[in-house]
């Protein structure tokens, strides 16, 4: 049986971003930290309450892909319903790009290309990574356009497309915008190789060079300082990253689904007589799978700036998978995995948001404009299910415009900032993790002992998430005035001394 219904190609994208759209609030880990920002962006210059506390200054980053694009969207469809669309958008155009690249690449989608699918959820999505996933899914597109290029000999055709396409990914989002390049590379010297290993890298090299010219806007257009590049690469952590690639909610589902990745990516070694591998997406994703061996772990301001393309080479090493001979088992068992994934993927975003609907009922007890710390307690096991509601403490500032702790400020790689007398409040709190008692697993605060600094009296309110009844606290200075399962607010009582 052979696939080659072009239709797929707009029928599956869409199936994945309703998927996304099911639950009312997106449960991706760092959104609402994201939102937040969004919604100083679009309404600082109107909004007195937000404009005590923070302030926003546009310049070139190298990270702004839903920034931007948020503009237009919230304009079209509100605020809250413009995000949504924006996240939906991401695992779509990620399907989008991996047919068109199978596509293009065997003038038909092969069997094993489905497999490749459900890593349009994988975990840096889950983890909120929106404006690097919304590169990345960029670049699996553009990557479709430049093979066919490409492998079409239309080679100005191609400089032209690359000089207009390599800044759009640069400005979403520097990583993926990297992957891009050495997608790019590896595709050139694999259709070159013919000629010589040295001509094949040479006009590699020749080819890339202009995707390179978006440096020049940062340099031209940023100002401060850039973001922190360090960390050296961890052989355990992309180990822990691989095996979790697909980390949804049960690790009995989705670490078997893991293996059968690696299983398909590695067909060709396993049963030679039945799979090959197709040298124009095996070279690229080798590439990538250097690169996250050698990348440090952050890259200007960038956190797992490694481990977030492992889904990427993963999803290159599996289209380069291509059957011997057509199987209509083997089309049933992709579809029916691809399937499965959607299934759980689904399911988890739908457990989660009865959680977060709950626990955002303690909005209507913050009063607009006001001062509040939120924390969200952590357990000292580590749990294989994402902490999905590890930053929503931060969609205090998005829904009722106050102060609140546990926004990123990583010198250069953020527009938002907080004036001079609201950091100087969160200076004690800059996090919104704690656990309830020391723990060697996570250097994180004890919620008693941040509650004790006699800083606590610069706030309002304490909003706490997922914290059991034993770890509550009692304080004088605070008055409990919400309370649901372990989530609760309490407003800060001003004691006059005795």
């Amino acid at each position: 049986m052979r696939i080659s219904d072009d239709r797929l190609i707009w029928i599956l994208p869409v199936v994945a971003g309703l998927v996304m759209l099911l639950p009312q609030w997106p449960g991706l880990i760092d959104l609402p930290g994201h939102v937040a920002r969004y919604h100083v962006e679009l309404d600082l210059q109107q909004n007195e309450l937000l404009q005590r506390y923070y302030s926003f200054h546009w310049r070139l980053l190298p990270n702004l892909g839903i920034d931007l694009l948020i503009y237009p969207m919230a304009r079209l469809f509100g605020f809250e319903w413009a995000v949504r669309l924006c996240v939906a958008l991401i695992p779509a155009l990620s399907v989008a790009g991996m047919l068109a690249l199978a596509r293009v690449t065997y003038g038909r989608i092969p069997a094993t290309a489905f497999v490749a699918l459900p890593c349009a959820f994988a975990y840096p999505l889950v983890f909120g990574f929106v404006n690097y996933c919304f590169s990345a899914a960029l670049a699996l597109l553009f990557a479709a356009g430049w093979l066919y290029l490409t492998l079409a000999r239309r080679l100005w055709a191609r400089l032209c497309f690359g000089v207009i396409v390599s800044p759009v990914l640069f400005i979403a989002h520097l990583t993926g915008w990297g992957l891009f390049g050495v997608t790019a590379f590896g595709m050139v010297v694999a259709a070159e190789r013919p000629s010589g290993l040295k001509k094949a890298v040479a006009g590699g090299i020749f080819a890339c060079l202009p995707l390179a010219w978006p440096i020049l806007l940062m340099f031209a257009g940023s100002s401060g300082a850039p973001g922190v590049t360090q960390g050296w690469p961890d052989l355990n952590n992309v180990a822990r990253h691989s095996i979790g690639m697909l980390r949804e909610q049960f690790a009995v589902l989705d670490v078997p689904s893991v293996l059968l990745l690696f299983a398909t990516a590695l067909a060709p070694v396993i049963a030679r007589r039945r799979f090959a591998y197709e040298p124009l997406l095996l070279l690229p994703a080798l590439l990538l799978w250097v690169m996250v061996l050698v990348l440090p772990a952050m890259v200007l301001g960038s956190a797992f700036a490694n481990v977030r393309l492992i889904p990427c080479a993963m999803v290159l090493t599996i289209l380069a998978v291509r059957p011997l001979a057509p199987s209509s088992a083997l089309i049933i068992f992709a579809c029916a995995f691809f399937v499965f994934r959607l299934a759980v993927t689904a399911t988890a975003l739908l457990s989660f948001d009865a959680v977060a609907q709950r626990q955002l009922r303690a909005l209507d007890h913050i009063r607009p404009g006001s001062r509040v710390l939120g924390f969200r307690m952590h357990e000292c096991a580590r749990s294989w299910a994402p902490p999905r509601s590890q930053n929503l403490t931060l969609l205090a500032t998005a829904r009722r415009d106050v102060l609140t702790n546990g926004h990123w400020a990583e010198a250069g790689a953020q527009l938002m900032s907080l004036d001079d007398q609201a950091f100087r409040k969160l200076a004690l709190f800059k996090g919104n993790a704690v656990v309830s008692a020391p723990c060697r697993r996570w250097a994180l605060p004890v919620l008693s002992d941040v509650l004790a600094d006699k800083a606590l009296t610069g706030f309002d309110y304490v909003w706490l998430l997922d914290v059991p009844d034993r770890n509550q606290p009692r304080d004088r200075r605070l008055r409990l005035i919400w309370k649901d399962r372990g989530s609760a607010v309490y407003a800060v009582v001003r004691l006059q001394a005795s």
